[in-house]
């Protein structure tokens, strides 16, 4: 019973800890929006910014992108609309807000076709977020215990018959969802696109100093990542063209 006890406490006080942190987090998206509308960018940046380095949020994204837009640091609002994009691929507020922002940019580069099916799958994983699947695939994880205890315990075939079916339907969604928490997991750790942060970016040959240079862009411009090391990332662009950047010229979407 002591140990039970204090099982009990140890979860109502991580839960009041839990809630006390969200609550602070709301907190500062009231005083976020309020900084926003009243000019006060600096601060309303400062306070997205902690936000959404601890919540994957497509309106703290968004937001921030909006910030940085009307702060007139067009690279980091792209950055935003970008990530606030990979949650909402089809949003028509991002997408807009987005083009907007690219017209500001010097670099023309065709974005690829890509699958809007695949954009649409991914951000719908991102927008319910891994750990809601994963705490999903364990609730059925729990059924498919029960219902085979269930199974092992009532006698009528009939019944039994039923247990069975539901453990293993049980089954089946535990796995589906601990797929989709997985893929969650792996599409917010994704390094596979990137947004040039500074005025202007030498691309070149091979990653070293060394290199022949092959072509230039500039800041705003989105990239794909092809491979990286420690310093270097192999780039691509829509158009076929390759090269390599240093890492802190650009930042990963």
């Amino acid at each position: 019973m002591k140990n039970f006890s204090l099982i009990l406490i140890s979860w109502v006080l991580s839960l009041s800890s839990l809630a006390m942190n969200l609550g602070e987090a709301v907190a500062m998206k009231v005083k976020a929006d309020l900084a926003y509308e009243q000019g006060e960018l600096d601060q309303a940046i400062i306070l997205y910014d902690s936000l959404t380095r601890e919540y994957r949020s497509l309106e703290l994204e968004y937001n921030l992108g909006n910030a940085y837009f009307r702060n007139k640091k067009i690279p980091l609002s792209i950055l935003h609309f970008e990530r606030a994009l990979r949650l909402a691929p089809a949003d028509v507020d991002v997408l807009h807000n987005l083009a907007l922002a690219r017209t500001l940019t010097v670099d023309r580069v065709e974005s690829g076709a890509g699958s809007g099916l695949t954009e649409w799958w991914v951000g719908k994983l991102l927008l319910v977020g891994e750990s809601t699947w994963a705490w999903i695939g364990v609730l059925m994880a729990f059924l498919f215990a029960g219902f085979i205890a269930l199974f092992y315990w009532r006698k009528e075939s009939n019944i039994r018959q039923v247990f069975i079916g539901l453990a293993g339907l049980s089954l089946l969604l535990c796995i589906f969802f601990s797929t989709f928490s997985f893929s969650a997991r792996n599409a917010m750790s994704a390094r596979d696109a990137a947004v040039i942060m500074i005025p202007k970016v030498d691309v070149v040959s091979a990653p070293n100093e060394t290199a022949t240079k092959l072509f230039v862009l500039h800041e705003g411009t989105k990239v794909n990542v092809v491979q990286e090391d420690a310093i270097w990332l192999n780039i691509a662009l829509p158009n076929g063209l390759i090269g390599w950047v240093r890492k802190s010229e650009v930042e990963v979407i």
